[in-house]
């Protein structure tokens, strides 16, 4: 069955993700939180409704297998809008395709559409993501640092 992308409500992608969720937190997000992710439902409503949240879906015969959500808002300190990803996951059963760099371009094209003047997507160094990134012409323009507190 082909895979369909198509944008979606934040709220209601949250309802239809629960074990993708957990796929995508065992697989990424583990060594950063033990934590299983419960994301703030008032926060994403909030950006929703001010029209800061770009969200799509990847599905197949109707059932999720696959999501990417963005920010885009004006930046608080430069005259511009600017896009920043939330989340990007797609199921390893539906990762022989070019679902994943189709999520990535509905993202690109929404925030365009909404005025950002650049995108910007976070990887683990190393990842194979940071390799997908870099051959899609996007360059490393901070480093994150993290340590438990």
């Amino acid at each position: 069955m082909p895979i369909t992308i198509q944008p979606c409500e934040h709220g209601q992608l949250l309802d239809q993700i629960g074990e993708l969720a957990v796929c995508h937190w065992q697989e990424i997000e583990t060594e950063f939180s033990d934590r299983v992710p419960e994301p703030h439902r008032e926060v994403y409503d909030a950006m929703a409704a001010a029209g800061c949240l770009i969200a799509f879906s990847a599905t197949v015969d109707g059932a999720v297998v696959g999501y990417a959500s963005a920010f885009a808002c004006r930046h608080p300190h430069y005259d511009m809008v600017l896009a920043h990803h939330d989340t990007l996951y797609l199921h390893p059963a539906h990762r022989n395709g070019s679902t994943g760099l189709r999520l990535m371009k509905a993202i690109e094209q929404e925030a365009f559409a909404r005025g950002a003047e650049h995108m910007m997507w976070t990887a683990k160094p190393g990842s194979a993501f940071e390799r997908i990134l870099t051959g899609k012409g996007y360059r490393a323009e901070e480093t994150i640092y993290c340590k438990e507190l």
